[in-house]
């Protein structure tokens, strides 16, 4: 009797720990795909602030529509997880954005300024030179290398994420540090937050609903 009153148990023990797996797997696809459609989306959509909030509800919306498929027991734990997946989906959107824009700074500097200080591509000097021929070669490359150094720094700062920051709130002029930094730290964390309130608040309502079915 005992072995067999233990077996319901463990099947609704069981059960609740395969809906939150279901629920990390199937969210964690969800939201991929929700952060790569965002990062590819027009310019003209991606308005400051507005953007990420909304990004922010719809991940919150997808994850409470994912746990109402697989049946999930919504709990502080669950909305803890939900409101690190709607940050890190948030990150995600950010990064690839980051990598778009700077593969497109690459692009541009190639076009715009090909790389002419390679000083590897100068020929040494012919043997018949004179000296003050050979010091001017020698200034000659130097300046290119100077030149070289220059360009690199340029397009390293340019295709950093700093530099991507800057070009996100260009829209309002131009901010110098830390304000850019400061703007998305804020729009990450207002789209963090209004995600996971809005995932609370259908947790409470798909309870009270299915509290209510039972009755």
């Amino acid at each position: 009797m005992r072995s067999a009153n233990s077996q319901p148990d463990s099947a609704s023990t069981s059960a609740p720990k395969r809906s939150v797996g279901s629920w990390l797997f199937v969210s964690a696809l969800a939201l991929t795909g929700l952060a790569i459609i965002a990062a590819h989306a027009p310019p003209r959509v991606r308005l400051l602030v507005l953007f990420p909030v909304a990004h922010g509800l719809l991940a919150g919306w997808l994850l409470m529509r994912v746990g109402v498929a697989v049946q999930l027991r919504t709990s502080r734990t669950t909305t803890i997880l939900a409101t690190v997946f709607i940050a890190a989906g948030l990150l995600g959107t950010m990064f690839e954005s980051h990598r778009m824009y700077a593969a497109k700074v690459r692009r541009d500097f190639s076009a715009a300024a090909p790389n002419f200080f390679d000083t590897k591509r100068l020929s040494v000097p012919l043997d018949e030179a004179t000296a003050e021929e050979r010091a001017e070669f020698e200034r000659m490359k130097k300046d290119l290398e100077t030149a070289r150094r220059d360009r690199n720094r340029l397009l390293a700062r340019r295709a950093g994420f700093r530099g991507y920051l800057t070009y996100h709130v260009s829209s309002l002029g131009g901010w110098p540090f830390p304000w850019p930094e400061l703007l998305w730290g804020g729009e990450m964390l207002l789209a963090t937050i209004a995600g996971a309130l809005l995932f609370h608040r259908q947790s409470h309502d798909v309870a009270d609903a299915s509290s209510e079915s039972l009755s």
